[in-house]
């Protein structure tokens, strides 16, 4: 049984010997078939490549001849232009010829006219002299009647100052009385006076030695406020930077992924299916950088680009008429100039809110009092 069971395990090992013999010629088989297979599918690539080369060049031999097609349509349509601007341009100059011409005539015509209004006001104003001299002559005789009376006048009145004199003489006397009592009174109210000013002396003094120190408070709370913010600047530039670079990494992956499945698409399309693929356009894949924050920009590079844009478009239209400095660009929308002044608006108020309690090296006094109350500075 032993040598029957040994005969057996030969046979099932020489079957087993067959199998893997046959399994080994098949596999060489499928082999020599798939290099064949990869030759054909090389050969068939090589064989679109150039076709596509082909139809490539045909396009761009179609394009380079509607190219010169349409620039010579766009020649035409110039010289075309140019002979019709000319015909205008003549038939203004000649209408312009015309007017000169006709101001210059008008012109002659006023220039006779006021020469004869000149000879007529000439006449006029001899006429209107020799009037004004006979009048003055005749106020001259009238001058010297009133003068007359004058010095009659005169001496009444000086009758009149010398009664007057006499009176005033009498008043001084009385006068010099109360002025002595104005004296004494005067000195009393200088001596309440000097007491005032020792009070008043005392108060200033005691009022600057509290402001000294509160500005010294004032300087130390703006010194540490500034540094607060220091930190929390450099902590948050800090925070947004590392977020910034594990958003590019983690889109730089998914890029990739993205584009291999493509590359897999592509090939199951084109190789496997026989059809056609074309490139999906997804707008996240040409965003760089987080999408939630976007860099901002500030009022005045917004300014800048703004009036650059006006200045270019100006430019371009080229406007030959001459504008006052106080006209707005009919480039700058009302839209956009609201905005312009709005910003402009915040920035000034901004400024104004704290005027000088924000700058260095120190702050007046007015302004540090107003600013550790919240209310309104000096306007410095």
């Amino acid at each position: 049984m032993l040598n029957t069971q040994q005969v057996h395990c030969a046979g099932l090992i020489e079957d087993k010997n067959k199998l893997i013999s046959e399994l080994q010629q098949e596999l060489k088989t499928k082999d020599d078939q798939y290099v064949k297979d990869l030759k054909k599918q090389s050969d068939d690539i090589c064989l679109l490549l150039e076709r596509m080369e082909e139809q490539v060049k045909h396009i761009m031999k179609t394009f380079r001849q509607e190219l010169n097609y349409i620039e010579k349509a766009f020649e035409v349509e110039r010289q075309e232009m140019l002979a019709s601007n000319k015909k205008k341009w003549e038939r203004a100059l000649q209408a312009h010829n015309a007017k000169e011409l006709e101001y210059l005539m008008n012109r002659i015509k006023k220039v006779e006219d006021y020469e004869n209004q000149l000879n007529k006001q000439r006449v006029w104003d001899w006429e209107e002299y020799n009037m004004i001299k006979i009048k003055l002559e005749q106020d001259v005789q009238v001058l010297e009647q009133q003068l007359q009376q004058m010095k009659a006048t005169y001496q009444l009145n000086q009758e009149k100052l010398e009664y007057n004199f006499q009176v005033l003489k009498k008043r001084d006397e009385e006068s010099t009385v109360i002025k002595s009592q104005q004296k004494r009174k005067i000195n009393r109210l200088h001596d309440a006076l000097n007491n005032l000013r020792a009070k008043y002396n005392k108060q200033i003094k005691h009022f600057q030695e509290e402001n000294q120190s509160l500005t010294s408070d004032y300087k130390r709370f703006v010194t540490q406020f500034k540094e607060l913010q220091r930190a929390m600047r450099h902590f948050a530039l800090v925070d947004d930077k590392q977020f910034r670079e594990i958003w590019l990494m983690n889109e730089e992956e998914a890029k990739d992924l993205i584009s291999r499945a493509f590359a897999v698409d592509r090939i199951i399309h084109t190789h496997h299916l026989g059809l056609p693929w074309t490139a999906p356009d997804f707008w996240f894949l040409r965003n760089v950088g987080p999408i939630s924050q976007q860099p901002r920009k500030s009022a005045a590079q917004i300014l800048e680009e703004v009036l650059m844009q006006a200045e270019e478009e100006g430019t371009e239209e080229g406007a030959l008429e001459a504008q006052s400095y106080l006209d707005l660009p009919k480039q700058i929308s009302p839209r956009t100039t609201r905005k312009i002044l709005m910003l402009l608006c915040d920035e000034s108020v901004r400024v104004a809110t704290w005027g000088c309690a924000g700058r260095t090296p120190a702050p007046c006094v007015r302004c540090a009092a107003a600013a550790q109350a919240g209310r309104a500075i000096c306007g410095l």
